[in-house]
């Protein structure tokens, strides 16, 4: 069995009948001196010091109609090797989960799950600070995702899944077999996010999934897409990052135009920012204007907003269902520039 992430014998403290609802609200406690992030993994098999959680258990709070609120607090960002991750056994972690403070386990529920580019690992991209993922290798272009999934402030997590750890590579490994991604996610929440929370949660449970990727992260949401059996997802964001996978992409978008309704129930949002540089304009201006013929035979043109110019656009502009947006900036700086944009456009409960 693959090395998987756990935490030490008493250091969370459960509800005694997590099955009756929400009843607790966990705190993260104190970690040792020296590291600023709580880390599960451990290649041994078991918890080190810095993966410990003091948690103390709290009576749920109640919203003013006499919902029941279960704030969570957690260290950031969690680290764990799965068994299902897409290289279960190249001895890195298979994800990286930041929860955001306040986060309420009995409020609609959303997850951004995430795939990096080309020489990166999932630590590393959602941090603030450029750090090696290989020793020697030289520093990494760190994304600050953590910190811009703070700034929108929405129910949400954020779920970095490794797919080729620290290589010039698409391979997207188990999550090319049908449920790939749903294995990976579900054995994420049932042995390690579902007792975190406070409460019994599922991947089911989650209201709002969002498949994200930056560079050569294509490939991993089109797997999530076509193979990976998700229910809710309904947004796709790539930062300069088509490069292949057309048909699935189209399948998304032209296939099913009358799902962006934005006055329906469940309508799906499809972002995509593209540069000069980063070898994906051809394909996002293409789909661009295979979209864009669709919405006039739909007679919703107003549901894209393509803007080929590299202005800055405003804060409404994210209000549409399709937004195609060409850049001026770095390759890197897209995602570091407009991640925090689209998920505060996209359908998340706020944070209370």
């Amino acid at each position: 069995m693959h090395a998987a992430a756990r935490f030490s014998s008493g250091s969370l403290l459960l509800a005694a009948a997590l099955g009756a609802g929400c009843s607790t609200a966990i705190a993260a406690g104190e970690h040792d001196a020296g590291h600023e992030d709580a880390r599960a993994f451990d290649l041994d098999g078991g918890a080190p010091d810095a993966a410990r959680v003091d948690a103390s258990m709290a009576d749920a709070a109640t919203t003013p109609d006499g919902g029941m609120r279960c704030p969570v607090t957690l260290p950031s960002p969690l680290v764990f090797g799965l068994d299902h991750g897409a290289f279960p056994s190249d001895g890195h972690p298979d994800v990286a989960v930041h929860v955001p403070a306040g986060y309420d386990a009995c409020a609609p529920q959303g997850a951004v799950v995430y795939f990096h580019g080309f020489h990166n690992c999932v630590e590393n991209a959602i941090g603030s600070t450029p750090t090696e993922c290989t020793p020697g290798a030289g520093a990494r272009t760190a994304h600050h995702l953590v910190e811009q999934l703070d700034a929108a402030h929405v129910n949400a997590m954020l779920i970095a899944v490794e797919v080729a750890y620290d290589q010039a590579s698409g391979a997207t490994g188990r999550l090319s077999e049908d449920g790939g991604l749903r294995a990976l996610l579900d054995e994420l929440f049932d042995a390690h996010l579902s007792a975190m929370l406070g409460r019994p949660t599922t991947i089911d449970d989650l209201d709002t999934i969002v498949l994200a990727s930056d560079a050569g992260g294509d490939a991993a949401v089109a797997r999530g897409l076509d193979r990976g059996q998700l229910p809710s997802v309904r947004e796709v964001m790539l930062f300069d990052s088509l490069y292949g996978e057309i048909p699935v992409y189209e399948a998304f978008t032209v296939d099913q135009l009358a799902r962006f309704d934005p006055a329906g129930a469940d309508a799906l949002r499809f972002a995509i920012v593209y540069t000069d540089g980063g070898g994906t304009d051809a394909n996002s201006r293409a789909l661009a204007g295979e979209i864009e013929s669709g919405l006039d035979t739909l007679g919703h043109p107003e549901w894209m907003l393509f803007d080929d110019t590299t202005a800055t656009l405003d804060a409404s502009a994210f209000a549409h269902p399709i937004v195609i947006k060409h850049s001026m900036l770095s390759h890197d700086g897209v995602v570091t520039y407009y991640f925090e944009r689209f998920v505060s456009a996209a359908p998340f409960a706020p944070l209370p």
